[in-house]
């Protein structure tokens, strides 16, 4: 299928004026490409990107919560085989696999359990660069770690029926098959751009370089399915991704009975509101459209999947409320004046703890309730507070 999508999106390369048109799927194909392909390694680094809503490879939080929950799901399975498989897609720098193996480690010895011992965590990756980096940041854990290099754009088929989890963290942004599609009554109309070497085409503000040529929606992969979507939450306009489609129904066939799959990355939170954004490194990127997602795999019969929230999700885990710290420039901006003598003095505690976050990605709600505390010496009149300042 994914061959399909790449047919009609033509292939992975960087056009120039002399093409013309091409679909605004294939141009960010190219880029991604491009991007991780050359410099995937100082991207997962962390040194280019300071504060990303999902990012796992500086902050342990995410892999931490991954193995408290993968755990608990292995002490539920009768019958577990002697050999566990993980599968990691899109690797970044191998610290997920580091923190999550680690804290698996500890599990085990607070559980008097030895699961960390049977574990086959496959990380899967196309970049030899990122593959290098992230190997080498696993020194120790070689008895347990495999890396397998290949483009996850394709179907891949290892383990099969033995892989008990798999795993991604920003990778359907960034697969090929994203499709940007308008409806007018009954017609569908797809998004081209016109790259050139002097100019970045969906650059907001460079002058409109997108244009909409009508299709035939039957013509798309997928495409009753997408039509019925577009009918479903009768939309206008939105992003969605048909690799990601298929890279799920792939990890579907892959899972053991006992199986489950876990993806992380950034999300519209409505339907119809996907839409194309950037990098600190200035890739161009789309929101991850999980409603399509989840509305596919129903439409193919699928078990439903749960949608959460990050914040929520690690909150659950951990057992306190987490709140993700924006980057700076997107912070509310302070308040001219309150009648509340407290309220001022709160919003610049509740920022600096926001600001302070460098590298850390997210804060503890007790933070926040002790920093009103000492503000306002009264326990109620911080917690009024920080339900206003954090609704």
């Amino acid at each position: 299928m994914l061959k399909k999508i790449l047919d009609y999106t033509p292939g992975i390369k960087m056009p120039n004026k002399a093409v013309g048109y091409i679909p605004l799927g294939s141009y960010l194909a190219s880029c991604n490409k491009i991007n991780y392909a050359t410099i995937g390694a100082i991207i997962t680094s962390g040194k280019v990107c300071n504060m990303c809503p999902t990012m796992v490879s500086n902050d342990p939080l995410t892999a931490e919560a991954d193995a408290i929950q993968f755990y608990a799901h292995l002490k539920g399975v009768r019958n577990l085989p002697e050999r566990v498989v993980v599968q990691e897609w899109g690797i970044g720098n191998g610290r997920f696999a580091l923190d999550f193996l680690r804290k698996l480690g500890g599990l085990d010895i607070a559980g008097g359990t030895n699961y960390l011992e049977r574990i086959k965590y496959v990380l899967v990756d196309f970049s030899s660069s990122i593959i290098a980096y992230a190997r080498y940041n696993l020194k120790g854990f070689e008895r347990n770690t495999e890396f397998v290099k290949f483009d996850l754009s394709e179907d891949i088929n290892i383990y099969k029926g033995e892989t008990i989890y798999i795993r991604s963290n920003e990778l359907y942004d960034d697969l090929p098959g994203i499709i940007d599609l308008k409806k007018q009554g009954d017609t569908y109309y797809m998004g081209y751009v016109l790259p050139g070497a002097d100019r970045n085409p969906i650059r907001p503000g460079n002058g409109g370089n997108i244009e909409y040529k009508k299709i035939d929606i039957n013509d798309l992969p997928l495409g009753p399915m997408i039509d019925s979507y577009f009918k479903h939450y009768q939309l206008e306009h939105d992003l969605i991704n048909v690799g990601a489609v298929q890279s799920i129904i792939n990890a579907h066939s892959l899972l053991s009975p006992q199986g489950y799959i876990q993806i992380f990355d950034y999300a519209a939170r409505e339907p119809g509101r996907s839409r194309i954004r950037w990098t600190d490194w200035r890739q161009p990127t789309s929101d991850v459209n999980f409603h399509f997602l989840i509305y596919a795999l129903q439409y193919y019969g699928y078990p439903a999947p749960v949608f959460q929230q990050q914040e929520e999700y690690l909150s659950l885990i951990h057992k306190d409320r987490y709140f993700i710290a924006p980057p700076e420039d997107d912070l509310p901006e302070r308040p001219a004046s309150s009648s509340d003598p407290y309220y001022m003095a709160c919003f610049d505690a509740l920022m600096g703890i926001a600001k302070r976050t460098e590298g850390k990605y997210w804060f503890k709600e007790v933070e926040i309730f002790e920093a009103f505390r000492a503000i306002t010496k009264d326990d109620f009149k911080a917690l009024e507070l920080l339900g206003i300042l954090t609704k």
